[in-house]
């Protein structure tokens, strides 16, 4: 809340980008943050953008002190030569992994499943920067992670999104 005093705080609209709306129901379900914490870091100056790509720009244009985004997008802004610095926030960034999906009959879309989530597939993954999903495959990039209860969030997208558009407009 202090860097959104000093320069502003720009955040990724959760009608968006799913990443957003991770951050969205991570902050509006936690019993540490809840909505209070929204109005807060609105009322402190923080500015809806539409990805998360625009908060990377927006900060190493100097037009935000801070951004959420994706950590991803940073550190590839990072090796392109971008001025942002990346902080992983404590007590950990919120994590959200990418579905697969699988369409077809026959034992190719189980296999393919199964190739993906295992060994070799996720330390690929992690070499190319993403984050893997097995505890046991190393990821350099990463640090303490929070995770959303999608059990609680899922079938309250609508009430999530409309509470959040009360504080942030839109």
């Amino acid at each position: 809340e202090a860097v959104a005093a000093s320069g502003g705080v720009a955040i990724p609209d959760p009608s968006f980008a799913g990443s957003a709306f991770a951050a969205l129901a991570f902050f509006a379900l936690e019993e540490d943050y809840g909505f209070d914490f929204l109005r807060r870091l609105h009322d402190a100056g923080a500015t809806q953008v539409g990805a998360p790509g625009d908060v990377v720009t927006g900060v190493a244009e100097g037009q935000y002190a801070a951004g959420i985004t994706l950590d991803f997008s940073a550190r590839g802004a990072v090796e392109k030569g971008s001025p942002i610095s990346i902080v992983w926030p404590a007590p950990g960034a919120i994590a959200l992994y990418s579905p697969i999906g699988v369409t077809g009959e026959g034992d190719l879309p189980e296999r393919f499943v199964t190739y993906v989530l295992g060994s070799e597939a996720q330390s690929a993954i992690a070499g190319s920067g993403w984050q893997p999903v097995r505890p046991d495959v190393a990821w350099a990039a990463g640090g303490p992670q929070m995770t959303v209860e999608w059990s609680r969030a899922y079938h309250r997208q609508e009430e999530l999104l409309a509470a959040y558009r009360e504080i942030f407009g839109g």
